[in-house]
């Protein structure tokens, strides 16, 4: 298991350094509820001085709301569900790229716990309380091929019931 962390740390250190030489689109979906609630696509990219540049997409418009206290309500609500998706995105970005150190200190913690996929090939590794009480990073390895191959994160914002749960794929 040690080699297995170890690997997992270099291929996320390499990955770090690599992902600087690249541009790509990230695509946030949000569903609260089971309902869907907003998709929002930046392009990003590192740029000359390392830092990472997403560049917005333009506004989506606005749907004219109706006016005295209805309308009120209305945007109250979607000004709290605007909040609630912000802290959400915040919440993922502090998972996205995971911490070696904080993976193995978990690990040293002797509570990382192991799926098998394809026996002597993949499988999954599940870091509980990686950043907080109650959270779970869970990593899929292709040992064979020496990849990672997912991301998983069961996570909340303020307390359990406000669920933040996302894949990277």
């Amino acid at each position: 298991m040690k080699e297995t962390i170890g690997m997992i740390k270099t291929n996320l250190a390499n990955s770090k350094q690599l992902v600087k030489k690249y541009a790509w689109i990230e695509t946030t979906t949000t569903y609260i509820k089971g309902e869907l609630k907003n998709t929002k696509q930046n392009p990003c990219y590192y740029s000359v001085d390392g830092k990472l540049t997403k560049v917005a997409t333009g506004a989506t418009d606005q749907a004219k709301t109706p006016g005295g206290i209805r309308g009120k309500i209305i945007a109250n609500k979607k000004e709290d569900m605007a909040d609630y998706i912000a802290k959400a995105v915040d919440k993922i970005q502090t998972y996205l790229p995971p911490d070696g150190k904080k993976l193995q200190q978990v690990y040293a913690g002797g509570t990382l716990a192991v799926q098998i996929l394809d026996p002597g090939k993949k499988f999954k590794l599940s870091f509980p309380n990686y950043l907080q009480k109650g959270d779970m990073l869970s990593i899929s390895v292709d040992k064979a091929n020496q990849k990672l191959m997912a991301v998983s994160v069961n996570s909340y914002i303020d307390d359990p019931s406000q669920a933040v749960i996302f894949d990277v794929i």
